[in-house]
């Protein structure tokens, strides 16, 4: 991996590529904030962190760009600037994503004391208890005693740092975020008027689903089911957690949600005994 990752490095360091880059995002990014997020999100690409494949819908999705347009500098990004090595970007993408996905697995194997030797995997409450020690989680919760209570925090300064932290790839500050919202009840009221929120999951149903839905939603934002949705897109799709993380992430947010009064969202994780394994409602 460290020659590819050295490749790819070399070959975005090149005046050619980069001048064709630093003119692209003047000529497409007018507002200082949109050309940050695709900046920072660009960074992740050539790291291998961010599948290049979804850089068109998440230009629309979180950039508020117009899908028409974003993959219009998809195509010109493709063109000018890292089409002579996509093949290289997806193969770092693919090679980090197995690289934690073994690494999460000798974790498991290896914190398992009574783990038998025909693979038998470990109970639910053992993986959970793992995941909680990790040194991910670990840093979420110091992270999370450092910034204390939100109560004293204006709700728009909030939102703006939420979306800032999804924006930057930041696992850490938002999981944090969402943990103190959980913490104080409000997960359902946080989202009830998001605009950000609203825009982003309207465009999302209207590409996925059909207009029935979408105007349903548009009703009823609020609607648990849709929130829960929008929280899984964010970990697996933005943040790059696995499946499994990303639920038992989850399982935590539903523990908070049930101590502070919202039962709505008791149980929006769970582990499922029938597959040993953790899923979202």
């Amino acid at each position: 991996m460290d020659n590819l990752q050295q490749k790819i490095q070399e070959y975005f360091e090149k005046e050619e590529i980069k001048k064709n880059l630093n003119d692209l995002v003047n000529k497409f990014f007018i507002q200082e904030k949109q050309k940050q997020g695709f900046l920072n999100v660009f960074d992740l690409v050539r790291k291998g962190e961010f599948d290049i494949d979804d850089l068109a819908e998440y230009m629309s999705d979180w950039l508020s760009i117009e899908i028409e347009k974003a993959m219009d500098i998809d195509e010109e990004l493709f063109d000018k600037v890292y089409g002579n090595i996509y093949d290289e970007l997806q193969e770092l993408y693919e090679e980090k994503r197995s690289d934690a996905n073994d690494a999460n697995k000798h974790a498991n194997d290896t914190n398992d004391p009574n783990k038998e030797k025909s693979g038998t995997y470990q109970n639910l409450t053992e993986q959970y208890n793992n995941f909680t020690s990790s040194s991910v989680f670990q840093n979420i919760l110091a992270a999370q005693e450092q910034k204390g209570s939100m109560s004293n925090i204006e709700p728009t300064k909030v939102k703006d740092e939420f979306y800032s932290a999804i924006n930057a790839g930041d696992k850490i500050k938002v999981v944090v975020f969402l943990r103190l919202i959980c913490e104080q009840g409000k997960l359902g009221e946080n989202f009830k008027n998001d605009e950000r929120f609203i825009e982003f999951f309207s465009a999302y149903l209207e590409r996925h689903t059909d207009k029935k839905i979408k105007q349903e939603f548009l009703q009823n934002p609020s609607k648990p089911e849709y929130i829960i949705d929008f929280l899984q897109f964010i970990l697996q799709k933005r943040l790059n957690f696995s499946e499994q993380e990303s639920a038992m992430i989850g399982v935590g947010l539903a523990m908070l949600c049930s101590q502070a009064g919202e039962k709505e969202f008791s149980e929006m994780a769970y582990g499922e005994e029938s597959t040993n394994s953790f899923v979202w409602a």
